[in-house]
């Protein structure tokens, strides 16, 4: 067993601890290093205007910035659940792309919106 319980607390070896903090911050160095390499794949597309490209292991879509209607919840907490409508606010949906990988044999899809 990694972890122990003692009644009040836990037992945690060291080496268990040094090993999840080395993860933690290489975790935290390969989401900054991806997410340099999807700006720059977004900011490509955006760009030259491609809607989605596909690199035979990979399919890139760039999915338009969108405007959606949402519920400011202050006024609908301060009013009826009948005004809905007059609590609504217009907020913009940021902009991003979705990478679908695929296995060599075109088996099962994995998808990641970023």
């Amino acid at each position: 067993m990694l972890v122990k319980t003692t009644g009040n607390g836990l037992s945690v070896p060291s080496e268990i601890l040094t090993e999840m903090r080395r993860l933690d911050e290489e975790q935290k160095r390969a989401k900054k290093r991806l997410d340099e390499f999807k700006k720059a794949m977004f900011d490509a597309m955006e760009k030259e205007n491609l809607q989605s490209f596909d690199g035979g292991t990979f399919k890139v879509s760039y999915v338009e910035a969108q405007e959606y209607k949402d519920i400011d919840k202050a006024k609908l907490r301060e009013f009826y659940p009948e005004i809905v409508e007059e609590c609504s606010i217009i907020k913009t949906k940021k902009a991003f792309i979705r990478i679908t990988w695929r296995d060599e044999d075109e088996g099962a899809n994995e998808t990641s919106p970023w």
